[in-house]
């Protein structure tokens, strides 16, 4: 048998702790964007109730159709729209 280097199972134990450390962080990061898609398609399905789906802007006035659609860069979006008349007739 090979006598046994305490140097050398030093460093492979060190190694071993490193990697298992590394592999451990990665966990926690996982599971934190998980939690953050999670809150960002909260946000996006509470973003969506606020844009009507059925609207008649004008109720006295059906010579006029508006149709509006929100589409996110990412998940979440920040524009919004309105629309008002600029003068009654």
């Amino acid at each position: 048998t090979k006598p046994i280097d305490l140097k050398d199972l030093e460093i492979t134990v060190m190694k071993t702790i490193e990697q298992f450390n590394s592999i451990k962080q990665g966990l926690v990061a996982q599971h934190q964007i998980i939690e953050v898609q999670k809150e960002l398609q909260i946000a996006s399905i509470i973003q969506q109730s606020f844009i009507p789906h059925e609207f008649t802007p004008f109720a006295d006035n059906r010579q006029c159709t508006i149709y509006g659609e929100m589409i996110p860069a990412k998940v979440v979006g920040g524009d919004f729209f309105d629309f008002f008349a600029l003068n009654h007739r």
